[in-house]
């Protein structure tokens, strides 16, 4: 099971901008309002990014600056394709063509991930980036 990506600056992050919008992806199990769930999201956006298990198995547990970054660049590029303009929930049936593969393929823990899941997932990262917080991984 995955635990929770922990959002912090020295301390737990108590920046309201984040946690009103971890409310809306898949809040935290084991913490409070300033984490969110990786694995729902971990292999969508390892297909988005190409970047493996960021949120869920990463090895340095917590997530670069940089990749913070990346991860709100790439997640916006995939939201704004006209491809996928109609879409509100995404699957791997409904992206397929996007991603140039077959129907059916897994994405390890969810079954769809929501185009406003996915736009407050890249604001986090995006504020998390601006304001040099840290995402632990924690599981």
């Amino acid at each position: 099971m995955g635990l929770d990506n922990i959002i912090y600056e020295e301390q737990p992050c108590t920046d309201t901008n984040i946690l009103t919008l971890t409310q809306s992806i898949v809040g935290g199990i084991m913490t409070g309002d300033n984490a969110f769930r990786g694995k729902v999201f971990d292999s969508l956006l390892s297909e988005i990014t190409n970047i493996d298990s960021v949120l869920y198995g990463n090895e340095d547990n917590y997530i670069e600056r940089a990749t913070l970054n990346t991860l709100s660049i790439e997640i916006m590029k995939f939201l704004q394709d006209e491809r996928l303009a109609n879409i509100d929930d995404f699957t791997t049936d409904n992206t397929a063509e996007y991603f140039n593969a077959p129907p059916n393929r897994e994405w390890w823990a969810c079954q769809s991930v929501s185009r406003e899941e996915l736009l407050d997932l890249a604001r986090v990262f995006d504020i998390c980036y601006e304001n040099n917080y840290k995402i632990y991984c924690w599981w």
